[in-house]
C-alpha cells in the first residue's frame, strides 16, 4: 500500500470517529416538533412536546413503550391511548379536554384481549367544569377525566384529576388503576345532581375492575368520593376523603379495604355500605360526617337509598370487619346499626359468618 492511500485511510478512519463522538451526545435527544425521538435505546424512546404541537398526534407518532415528555403549558385535548407509554409532565403541564361529551383521556380500546400499561406523572388532568356556567348547554353532558377500558392498567403519580362535568376517573371493564401521592376533586359539576349515578363521582370502579389509591386525596366531588360497585375491588390507603356527598360507597358484590385513612366533612355519610358487598375499615379517622360515620345501606340508616334499589328492597348480607377506628363527631351517631360498633374498638370485629 502507498504511503498515499495509507493517509487516505486513515483520514477517513477519522473521520468516521469523530462522526460518532460527534452524534452520541444527540443520540438521547430528539424534539417531536423534528418528528423526533428521545433516547438510543429504541425499546424507550422518548418524545419532547411543547403545548404548540399535538399531543394526540405524538402518542400516534409513538411506539410501544415509549416516554413522552411534556414541557410546561396546556394541551387543549381529548386524548386517546391505545398502546403502553408514559407521559411525563414538568410539575406545570396541563391536559384540558376539548369536548363536553367525551373524557379529557381514553385509555384502551374495550378490548378484552389487548393489555396496555400507561403512566402518567406529574400532570394535571383538568376537565370543562370551570370553563361553564350554570345555564350552559355544555353543563348537562358527561365528560369525565379519565376512562379507563378493557383491560388496560393506568398508573398515576402525583397528578391532579379535577373540574371535569361527569366523575373524575372511571374504571370499567377489567381495567386497572392506581393513584399515588394525587388528587382527584371537583368532578360532577356538570349534571343535576344525582340525575346519572355514574356521573358526579371522584373514582368509580364498576364490572370487574379494580382501584388502588395510596396518599391521594377525593375532595368536593359532587357524589361520591370513591364508588365501588358490581364486581369491582377498591383499595384506599393513607388517603384524605372529604367534602363529598358521600365519603365511600361499596355496592353490591364488590370488595374494599380502607385503611389509615382520614373521612370527614361529608355531605351524608363517611363509608355506606351496600347489598353483599365486602368492606374492610382498620386505624381510620372517621369524623364530621353529615350522618354517620360508617352505616349499611338498609332503611332505618339511610332513608333514601330505597329509592336507588328501583322496589327491590334493602338487605345487608355483605360482610364488614375492622377496628382500631376513630369515629367521632359525626351528625347522627358514629354507626348504624349499632352493632358494627366493633369498629371503633380496640379489637378487631366482623359481622362475617365463621368459616
Amino acid at each position: 500500500m502507498t504511503s498515499s492511500a495509507r493517509l487516505q485511510r486513515v483520514w477517513l478512519v477519522a473521520t468516521c470517529v469523530l462522526l460518532v463522538l460527534y452524534l452520541i451526545p444527540y443520540s438521547g435527544e430528539f424534539s417531536a416538533a423534528r418528528g423526533g425521538i428521545l433516547g438510543s435505546d429504541a425499546s424507550a424512546r422518548t418524545m419532547i412536546v411543547s403545548p404548540e404541537q399535538c399531543l394526540q398526534s405524538a402518542i400516534d407518532r409513538a411506539q410501544a413503550g415509549d416516554v413522552i415528555s411534556l414541557t410546561s403549558g396546556v394541551w387543549s385535548e381529548s386524548l386517546v391511548l391505545t398502546k403502553s407509554l408514559t407521559i411525563r409532565g414538568a410539575g406545570d403541564s396541563a391536559i384540558s379536554g376539548s369536548s363536553a361529551i367525551a373524557p379529557v383521556i381514553t385509555i384502551g380500546d374495550g378490548s378484552a384481549s389487548a393489555q396496555i400499561i400507561v403512566r402518567i406523572s406529574d400532570v394535571r388532568i383538568e376537565g370543562l367544569a370551570g370553563q361553564t356556567t350554570s345555564n350552559s348547554a355544555e353543563n348537562t353532558c358527561s365528560q369525565s377525566g379519565i376512562v379507563i377500558q378493557g383491560k388496560a392498567v393506568l398508573e398515576l403519580n402525583s397528578c391532579q384529576v379535577s373540574d371535569n362535568l361527569g366523575s373524575g376517573v372511571i374504571v370499567k371493564d377489567e381495567a386497572t388503576f392506581s393513584a399515588v401521592d394525587s388528587s382527584i376533586h371537583g368532578n360532577g359539576g356538570g349534571r343535576p345532581f344525582r340525575s346519572d349515578l355514574e356521573d358526579l363521582d371522584g373514582v368509580l370502579v364498576k364490572d370487574q375492575g379494580s382501584a388502588t389509591l395510596l396518599r391521594t386525596s377525593l375532595a368536593g366531588n359532587a357524589d361520591v368520593g370513591a364508588w365501588v360497585r358490581d364486581d369491582g375491588t377498591l383499595l384506599l390507603e393513607d388517603c384524605e376523603i372529604h367534602t363529598n356527598f358521600q365519603g365511600i360507597e361499596v355496592w353490591h358484590r364488590s370488595s374494599a379495604t380502607v385503611a389509615h385513612c382520614r373521612i370527614w366533612d361529608n355531605e351524608e355519610n363517611g363509608v355506606l355500605i351496600w347489598d353483599s358487598a365486602r368492606i374492610g375499615v382498620d386505624q381510620s379517622v372517621i369524623e364530621a360526617n353529615g350522618r354517620y360515620g360508617v352505616a349499611l345501606a338498609r332503611t332505618d340508616c339511610c332513608s333514601y337509598c330505597d329509592s336507588h334499589k328501583e322496589g327491590e328492597g334493602l338487605a345487608f348480607t355483605g360482610c364488614l370487619s375492622g377496628g382500631g377506628n376513630q369515629i367521632t363527631g359525626n351528625g347522627v351517631s358514629p354507626v348504624c346499626p349499632a352493632s358494627i360498633g366493633f369498629l371503633s374498638s380496640g379489637a378487631r370485629g366482623t359481622t362475617c359468618p365463621p368459616p
